[in-house]
Parts: C-alpha cells; structure tokens; sequence
C-alpha cells in the first residue's frame, strides 16, 4: 500500500500514515467524488459497515475525494460534502489523483481492500 502524499487536506482525521496508522490493519478505501449519485449511493453501505465493526480496532475506513471535474478538486467544497452528507470516516481529498492513480482506478465509485503488510 503506497503512502498517502504529505501535503493532501484530511477530513474527519488527522492525516493517516500507512506506516504510522495502518500497518497491520484491514483498510477500505473508497474512491468518491461529491458529484457522483452513484458514490453517494455508497455511503449509506459505508455508515453499517462502520458501525458493524465499530468495536474491531484493525479495521479501518478511509474515503479518498478523486474529484472528476476541475471544480470539485476544492478543499473546502470536499468539506462541505463531508459535512452534507454526514460522513464520519476520514476522507482524504485526492486533489492531484496521485491516489487514484496509485490503485489504477478508472470509474467512481470505486473501492479497494487492502491490508498493508505489519
């Protein structure tokens, strides 16, 4: 699992670190964009499964904003999303699709299960 870059805003968190936060631990990442109904469909399945597995401290919730439009790469509009639509999971906002590029991903909504190595 690559490290998230430094310099990307984080929402609901302080900035996580595979080799700080992660390692070890069970990691879903789902890639959204506010902008999308289909992602936004989504989050309700992400909110039970938080709850599910509220108690499991090795499972670990990130949403990841890979914005598809210029206009949906602000921070503070991504902000307003998290806050709209009342996600508690810390969401990374992946201005530069340096993510997104990362996992290889093509289309949104879009989720990844990985476990980086302890």
């Amino acid at each position: 699992m690559p490290e998230f870059p430094n310099s990307y805003t984080w929402f609901n968190s302080d900035p996580l670190s595979v080799d700080k936060n992660l390692r070890g631990k069970l990691v879903l990442i789902d890639f959204w964009t506010y902008c999308c109904i289909h992602c936004l469909h989504v989050l309700p399945d992400l909110e039970y499964l938080q709850q599910k597995f509220a108690e499991e401290p090795s499972i670990v919730f990130i949403g990841c904003h890979s914005a598809k439009f210029l206009n949906e790469k602000n921070s503070s509009k991504v902000r307003d999303a998290v806050i709209k639509y009342e996600i508690k999971h810390p969401v990374v906002n992946d201005e530069r699709m340096i993510i997104w590029k990362g996992y290889e991903r093509r289309s949104w909504p879009s989720q990844v299960l990985v476990s980086p190595k302890s």
